[in-house]
């Protein structure tokens, strides 16, 4: 965030509702790591900056079927090291109960804990898409925190579902 006085400019409803899911990700994330403070000197390094993380593959609009799986691969760096990625999809569907939209788990997740702190690395993994065989239009995310706790990710969509009638 900039601190220029400006006025508010209000996002778009899918701007907002992307910028909600993406901040509960990140909140569950942190709660994850445990980081305590507003940023950490790891190794002589003020490390206050998150990971940068940037989606190769898919590049977006591609369609996986029900049960299917779609190679996710991504770069990430860090000036101090990355300790761990997480890769999931999620769709956001209407809840006519509560008025608002929820998360839906449409391609399983994958958490990959690093060893060793990784400053420049590039990993690649299958993301299996659920059974449901609704389609719609998935939020792509890879994420990365660092050993300050320090969260960064990227976001492509994808579709998820059947796209023609039934046999």
């Amino acid at each position: 965030m900039s601190c220029i006085n400006a006025p508010p400019v209000r996002p778009a409803p899918a701007a907002r509702r992307l910028a909600a899911l993406l901040t509960a990700l990140v909140a569950g994330a942190a709660m994850v790591a445990g980081c305590e403070g507003e940023h950490l000197f790891v190794d002589g390094v003020d490390e206050k900056l998150p990971p940068r993380v940037d989606i190769l593959e898919p590049i977006g609009g591609e369609t996986v079927a029900p049960g299917d799986s779609i190679l996710v691969r991504a770069n990430i760096r860090d000036n101090a090291g990355a300790t761990r990625v997480r890769m999931l999809g999620v769709a956001l569907r209407e809840d006519p109960e509560l008025g608002i939209e929820q998360p839906v788990t449409r391609l399983e997740e994958r958490v990959i804990d690093f060893p060793q702190p990784a400053p420049d690395t590039s990993i690649a993994r299958f993301l299996r898409a659920t059974d449901e065989v609704l389609l719609e239009e998935v939020h792509l995310i890879v994420t990365a925190l660092d050993l300050a706790g320090n969260i960064g990710a990227d976001t492509v969509m994808v579709w998820v579902g059947v796209t023609s009638g039934f046999d």
